[in-house]
């Protein structure tokens, strides 16, 4: 990683790339599947969202015994005792997956308290971050509340420990990390799930024409950033933050209101150069 004139942190090849040689691999932080997405004749598994048969227990399905232990350590136990069903409508008729990405790091930073480690799971503190809009502040805070008061009806800490390990502008700054930092990737089978990865891969600048790519098999157990062309030594490596079959307009529409700023990549400057007419 290093600093770039105008462009802030990101990551230059130190050495010749070849094309599809993998650049950086990593599990997500929490994630969360698109409501609404069926499996034909399985179920997606709890943790990593592999097609999974449906357990005859009716409790959570997961892929492997791997799945189960890593879902497990994660805090998943507690967040099943988690009423979320209003974040869970929010993303369903809204959208809005963040707050459900919010709650999965708020049961791993207790499942890390209770274990007696040291809590790792606020590492999109870390990330860049978006500010908050002053008119979405009464939904933040009204989510804030329903995130609060959920776990504190599940039994598993009080509202001034919320309060203390959450308060609404560290909530806010998730939110603004999320925004920024989220992957949106689509699994084989044909999933979409939201994915807070590493702060590596946050490192990551955006080009409309990409020479590195963001793919995942069957499930989001591991994501993988390969290069999608050569790369020289010194080039930047970027990926796409908006989908590159977009028209230019819109890309570049999404940009500047999604993470703020406005595209300056070679094709982005092709398209808006003036045409002239011989």
């Amino acid at each position: 990683m290093v600093e770039l004139e105008g462009r802030g942190r990101g990551l230059v090849a130190t050495r010749p790339i070849a094309a599809g040689e993998q650049l950086l691999e990593c599990r997500p932080i929490a994630a969360v599947l698109k409501a609404g997405q069926l499996l034909p004749g399985a179920v997606p598994c709890e943790q990593c969202f592999a097609p999974t048969p449906v357990a005859e227990s009716g409790g959570p399905a997961h892929c492997s015994a791997s799945c189960s232990s890593a879902h497990m350590a994660s805090g998943a136990s507690m967040l099943e005792r988690v009423d979320l069903s209003e974040l869970r409508e929010l993303h369903r008729s809204q959208g809005r997956k963040f707050p459900l990405l919010i709650a999965q790091l708020l049961a791993g930073l207790f499942a890390e308290v209770k274990a007696g480690r040291v809590p790792t799971h606020w590492a999109p503190l870390e990330f860049c971050f978006a500010e908050m809009e002053p008119e979405a502040m009464p939904q933040i805070e009204a989510e804030h509340a329903t995130l609060c008061a959920a776990f504190e009806a599940a039994g598993l800490t009080n509202l001034s420990t919320l309060q203390m390990l959450m308060p609404l502008s560290r909530y806010a700054r998730l939110l603004g990390a999320a925004q920024l930092n989220a992957f949106e990737l689509r699994t084989s089978t044909g999933l979409a799930i939201s994915c807070l990865l590493t702060p590596a891969a946050s490192c990551f600048n955006h080009s409309c024409a990409p020479n590195a790519l963001v793919a995942c098999g069957d499930s989001a157990r591991s994501i993988s950033f390969v290069a999608g062309s050569d790369v020289a030594q010194g080039e930047e490596l970027c990926i796409s933050y908006v989908d590159t079959e977009s028209p230019g307009e819109d890309r570049r529409h999404l940009l500047l209101h999604k993470y703020g700023f406005r595209c300056t990549c070679s094709r982005c400057a092709a398209e808006s150069a003036p045409i002239i007419e011989r």
